[in-house]
């Protein structure tokens, strides 16, 4: 799935080889970050209803910065908004599911062809380096709770 620009367009690009981008510059943008994170990781659960009352509590954050975050996650579809009744996690059916992995998978087949097509030396150290970190992080999570997923992703 294609991912949209940061909500924070003043936010730093990310600061290691890893990819691992700095904190968020804004409230709306570490809002909009973890919620994300939690509805992709299914801490809120497809369907729920996001209750900003309960949420502001539990995100830090004022109402109106998470009605913000949520707008941002409206335009990203993991979030609806129903008239009155508020926001909630966008409904996720098997259908959907696999349409995305057959999109992923033909987009990932695509992206890997070119890789190793125009791809040089220093691309293929890089893809080795990246294997090994990925392999280390995968023995870690297998001997550990599940909490380094973000390292993982």
């Amino acid at each position: 799935m294609l991912e949209r620009p940061s909500p924070d367009s003043s936010a730093a690009p990310p600061d290691d080889a890893s990819g691992s981008a700095t904190s968020p510059k804004t409230l709306v943008s570490a809002a909009y970050q973890r919620l994300r994170r939690d509805i992709i990781e299914g801490r809120l659960a497809p369907g729920a209803k996001l209750r900003v009352e309960h949420l502001k509590d539990e995100y830090g954050v004022g109402a109106g910065t998470l009605r913000e975050a949520l707008a941002l996650l409206v335009s990203d579809a993991l979030v609806v908004a129903r008239g009155q009744r508020g926001f909630h996690v966008k409904p996720i059916s098997i259908e959907d599911f696999h349409d995305i992995t057959r999109t992923r998978i033909l987009l990932e087949c695509e992206a890997l062809r070119q890789s190793i097509e125009f791809g040089d030396d220093v691309w293929e150290g890089r893809v080795v380096a990246a294997f090994h970190r990925l392999d280390r992080i995968e023995q870690r999570l297998a001997s550990s709770p599940p909490g380094d997923f973000d390292e993982w992703e």
